[in-house]
């Protein structure tokens, strides 16, 4: 039984799931959504993907790819993983539902907690919080791989009230607003304009002018760029000159930029 597990990840933690989601069924190829044409010329039994929630919703890169999966073989069986700092919300009833347009059935929908890393709004959990994370995400991986070695149906749908708060009101205004956004990147004094943001950026969206980065203005709000920056110069408004910055300590650089 062949799997084929397509990811987004800008700091490393879908990678990750991924990657041990990938080790626990054996036999997967792992396939970056960024390196790939609109049409997959892969044989597999199954078919995944895993990445990360943004805003209670579907980061607009991973809605692109999947309003254009058309595989040249249909999966017998297709699962999803979404990682996330807190509620998903309704991400993966977005998924299901933009699935069916292509004619394809969410069979499976999970979730697993990750460490958050979306500093404009709160700092970097401590390293005792990120292990309880990884911990978790080890028995989450055995957990799902099960269910999807059985395949069977399971959706993660989450309480309707909390949904329609999270992904019907707050989600459409970041959906709207993001490509925009990177008005609020700077760079401090720091900046020694290596050009690790340019290659990190998922979206193309940043060019260096004298050494430094300039936003494109279609942003996906991963904050790679931020996150990446060996010298911390990247900030996103003033809320983050003293916030910490997050990767996933399994995953390098050139994991990301080779995606």
């Amino acid at each position: 039984m062949k799997t084929a597990i397509f990811y987004f990840s800008a700091t490393g933690n879908s990678l990750k799931v991924a990657r041990d989601l990938a080790n626990e069924l054996g036999n997967t190829e792992l396939i970056s959504i960024l390196t790939i044409n609109k049409k997959y010329d892969i044989s597999a039994d199954r078919f995944g993907i895993v990445f990360p929630v943004y805003a209670w919703g579907l980061p607009l890169i991973v809605v692109e790819f999947i309003k254009n999966f058309k595989p040249i073989i249909k999966p017998k069986y297709f699962f999803a993983v979404a990682t996330c700092g807190g509620s998903t919300g309704k991400t993966l009833v977005q998924l299901r539902d933009l699935l069916r347009k292509t004619g394809t059935h969410l069979n499976s929908g999970f979730k697993i907690q990750m460490p958050g890393n979306y500093v404009p709004l709160y700092d970097i959990c401590s390293p005792q919080t990120q292990k309880k994370s990884f911990d978790n995400e080890k028995m989450m991986i055995n957990h799902i791989s099960a269910i999807i070695k059985d395949e069977k149906e399971f959706l993660e749908i989450g309480f309707p009230l909390t949904n329609w708060i999270l992904s019907g009101i707050f989600y459409p205004l970041f959906a709207s607003h993001v490509k925009l956004s990177d008005k609020k990147f700077w760079v401090t004094e720091n900046c020694n304009g290596c050009g690790i943001c340019k290659k990190v950026c998922p979206a193309s969206n940043i060019e260096l002018k004298e050494k430094k980065p300039v936003w494109l203005h279609k942003c996906e709000q991963c904050m790679a760029c931020l996150h990446w920056c060996p010298e911390k110069a990247i900030q996103f408004a003033k809320s983050t000159i003293k916030r910490n910055r997050y990767h996933h300590p399994d995953i390098k650089l050139t994991d990301i930029i080779l995606r």
